[in-house]
């Protein structure tokens, strides 16, 4: 994100009081490591310090050195002085909030609860807050009420502990110091592989935010809400957030243990029984350590500095990710680096046996050695041959390619994981199916492979959107070879042609869907989930609609209480 893009930044300094706490402790005043940190956030647009100037005069060169406006209030009496510095900072924070509107995130440097209503002030139109106190000098209401809470005992050192090493003289404020050349290549390569399967990278205000209107709109207590419809409810007024903005905050939640979905698959049309965490900070590390998990998943060695970079994190948060993760069993050490701790195989289900049993004759050509590129290229392959209507050569380039992603992802290679087999393996089954289907007429063939690809299939997952456009249509062709082609293929929006056979006058079809539905409903209960959305869209008469959407929701919930 380009700096001027950046969301913009008010500081406001209840100076007696940080200064005070910190100076009862020992601590020394460290402003720029207080602008560094708040930078990584945003730009710092206006910074505001409170007090009485006659008594800190050592600070004021500092403070006008770094750009902040010194606001005089003068001591009538210790405790008058407080309290007029906090109305003061109070009034002056909302004319800001109303005279300048492109600020986003204001930034409240106290720890003293008489901000509490000011906070929640803010928060009401849409700001995000961050608070900045003294551990042991700050009120407990305050670090509630913020969507983010930095102690500033994290960023400044002991009087007589070890000093800082200072940043460059070419280091601008607000600027994290300079990463090592190895921490900006894993970053890179991890940025690199995100942004292939389509993740926004978002920067982390702008994300934190988002999280923090989503957590915001569950906590309401919405029954039975899906992922797809919280994310249409929440307020996103003043967030520029584009659809592939929410769609990353869907998946940081799909990939994480924030939401719990009850004995279901996740899936962005699964409905979100509650959250598993109760604090807003839990939730927003939870939802974060989402994207540490893809990487994880995909064998990538997790390089806390690197992920930093790549999250705009402070290292010391994500190390607390990091071992949250260590703690909960997912995340190992090998020899002094993380990785992932359960590999799972995505094809282990007995749907996939067919598929296995053609993959385990698989011989690779000579002059070909197993290899990421060599696995990309044969799928690009494939993908060009299946849009030229090539079967036979588009058959031979998947399955080629699928058998090396699963050797190299036995292997451990970094970049090879459960996403690539399965979006792999389902482009497969879509081609394997249609052929069996259409020029063999061999309709019970055909059926396994449209099973296995209804299987790899979860709503609203990465692999859902990279072949999202070929759900439909699997579908029709699904419920045709399910009924040995007496259903015939049809067009159009595949639910559409559920309601209609579900009231169609020959019972014999209508047994029929349902029979198929129940067989779906087992193989993956996210697919009646789908449908049940899908069927929410629909123009047509509530008795015609009433009766599958009961159908629909008794056998989700029969799939619910199997598993």
């Amino acid at each position: 994100m380009a700096r001027r893009d950046r969301p913009g930044i008010a500081v406001f300094i209840d100076f007696e009081n940080i200064v005070t706490a910190a100076e009862s402790r020992y601590y020394t005043l460290d402003l720029p490591r207080l602008f560094a940190e708040l930078g990584r956030r945003g730009r710092l647009v206006l910074k505001r310090a409170y007090g009485d100037w006659s008594r800190f005069t050592k600070y004021r060169e500092e403070l006008l050195r770094h750009g902040v406006d010194l606001v005089q209030i003068y001591s009538y009496g210790h405790k008058i002085a407080r309290n007029r510095a906090d109305v003061r900072m109070a009034i002056d924070a909302m004319e800001v909030l109303f005279t300048r509107p492109e600020i986003q995130i204001f930034a409240i440097i106290s720890g003293d609860s008489d901000f509490s209503s000011l906070i929640t002030r803010l928060r009401e139109h849409g700001k995000f807050v961050i608070g900045v106190g003294v551990q042991g000098a700050t009120s407990d209401l305050i670090p509630a009420l913020c969507d983010e809470f930095v102690y500033y005992d994290t960023l400044i050192v002991s009087e007589g502990g070890a000093a800082p090493t200072p940043a460059p003289p070419s280091t601008p404020e607000g600027e994290a110091p300079a990463p090592t050349p190895e921490a900006m290549g894993a970053a890179e390569r991890y940025r690199r592989y995100l942004e292939d399967w389509g993740f926004a990278l978002l920067e982390a205000t702008v994300r934190r935010m988002g999280l923090t209107r989503l957590f915001e709109a569950l906590r309401t207590g919405a029954s039975d809400l899906t992922l797809t419809r919280w994310l249409e409810q929440a307020n996103w007024e003043g967030l520029d957030l584009e659809e592939s903005g929410r769609q990353e905050l869907s998946w940081l939640l799909l990939l994480s243990p924030a939401l719990s979905f009850g004995a279901l698959p996740p899936s962005s049309v699964t409905p979100i029984q509650g959250l598993r965490v109760t604090s807003l900070k839990r939730f927003i590390e939870a939802a974060e350590s989402g994207m540490i998990r893809f990487l994880g998943m995909a064998n990538w060695p997790l390089e806390p500095e690197a992920l930093a970079l790549l999250l705009g994190l402070p290292i010391g948060e994500v190390e607390s990710i990091l071992r949250g993760m260590v703690r909960e069993g997912v995340l190992a050490s090998e020899n002094g680096v993380l990785r992932w701790a359960r590999p799972e195989d995505p094809l282990r289900e007995d749907v996939f046996e067919p598929l296995r049993v053609e993959l385990a004759g698989v011989r690779y050509p000579s002059g070909i050695t197993p290899s990421l590129g060599e696995a990309r290229a044969l799928f690009e392959e494939g993908m060009s041959y299946r849009r030229d209507r090539n079967f036979p050569m588009a058959l031979d380039r998947f399955r080629l390619a699928l058998r090396m992603t699963l050797d190299l992802w036995e292997a451990r290679a970094p970049g090879v994981g459960p996403y690539e087999i399965r979006w792999r393996a389902a482009s497969y089954c879509s081609v394997r199916a249609g052929e069996l289907f259409n020029n063999r007429r061999d309709y019970a063939g055909s059926l396994p492979y449209y099973h296995a690809f209804i299987a790899l299939m979860i709503p609203g997952d990465p692999v859902w959107e990279k072949l999202r456009g070929l759900v439909d249509f699997m579908l029709h062709y699904a419920l045709s070879a399910f009924s040995e082609n007496q259903i015939p293929v049809a067009a159009g929006p595949f639910v559409r042609r559920v309601l209609e056979l579900f009231h169609d006058p020959d019972p014999t079809r209508g047994e029929r869907v349902r029979a198929w539905v129940e067989t779906v409903a087992s193989l993956n209960p996210t697919m009646i989930a789908w449908l049940l959305d899908q069927l929410a869209g629909v123009e047509a008469p509530e008795e015609q609609k009433s009766p599958l959407e009961a159908f629909l929701r008794a056998h989700m919930q029969e799939a619910r209480s199997v598993r």
